[in-house]
């Protein structure tokens, strides 16, 4: 579904933050992407959103390459994203928030409608504050409204950044549920995730980035039980506690 081919980008000239990074997402797949901090896993989701652009290499979507093609234009193919630190119009309320996910379908009232009922049912605790002020919500309560705000746009894969992060940990586990009923529909994702350990149990496949580039990649059971990666990036007691 998903390709990236030997990628390569930078911030700035003869810096380079991403070294030929290959990884292949298929359809009902979900592969982490592991690795420590400026290991280089956000900027691999900013490249293949658009956000920032490759240096060199190949990025395509079922086929199509879209490695030239703005970030509107990929989303409008189906590649959407749930950023890092969730990015809430604080001062817009939750369903404001979660419609402007459906902007590139806004011609379709109906579709959007259904979707968002759709969106509801995942998260019941948004229908009930849909016209609460999206900046008076708690760290998960926004995480929510991320997923669901990419949700609208009817995505063919979605890129999820830490949705861990900031999350208390009864919510997070309500978010990796939503995120496994993602991929039992159909939609592969790629998972940006600092706690390895949920991050390989939701997924099938893993990569571990150093320095911009990928050193393992494998099965998600190989990673979770290789000595040299838990002792070397994640620490035993992250992935086998």
């Amino acid at each position: 579904m998903l390709s990236i081919q030997s990628v390569s980008a930078s911030y700035e000239v003869g810096v380079p933050v991403l070294k030929s990074v290959s990884i292949e997402l298929g359809a009902n797949e979900v592969i982490a992407v592991l690795g420590a901090n400026g290991a280089g896993k956000s900027t691999l989701l900013r490249v293949i959103s658009g956000l920032l652009p490759c240096t060199s290499g190949r990025i395509t979507l079922d086929g199509v390459d879209i490695t030239k093609l703005s970030p509107d234009r990929r989303v409008q193919l189906g590649v959407v994203q749930v950023p890092e630190g969730r990015q809430m119009l604080s001062g817009m309320t939750v369903k404001e928030n979660i419609l402007l996910g459906g902007y590139v379908r806004r011609r379709d009232g109906a579709g959007l409608a259904t979707t968002m009922e759709e969106v509801y049912q995942l998260f019941p605790i948004l229908k009930e504050r849909d016209q609460q002020l999206a900046g008076s919500l708690s760290g998960g309560q926004q995480q929510m409204v991320a997923i669901a705000r990419a949700l609208m746009a009817k995505p063919r894969v979605v890129l999820c950044d830490e949705p861990s992060f900031g999350v208390a940990p009864l919510v997070v586990r309500e978010i990796f549920a939503v995120l496994g009923s993602l991929r039992k529909q159909g939609i592969p994702i790629l998972l940006v995730e600092q706690n390895a350990k949920k991050a390989l149990e939701l997924s099938d496949r893993g990569v571990l980035l150093r320095n911009g580039e990928v050193v393992f990649s494998g099965s998600a059971d190989e990673l979770a039980r290789s000595d040299a990666v838990n002792s070397a990036y994640l620490g035993k007691a992250v992935v086998g506690s």
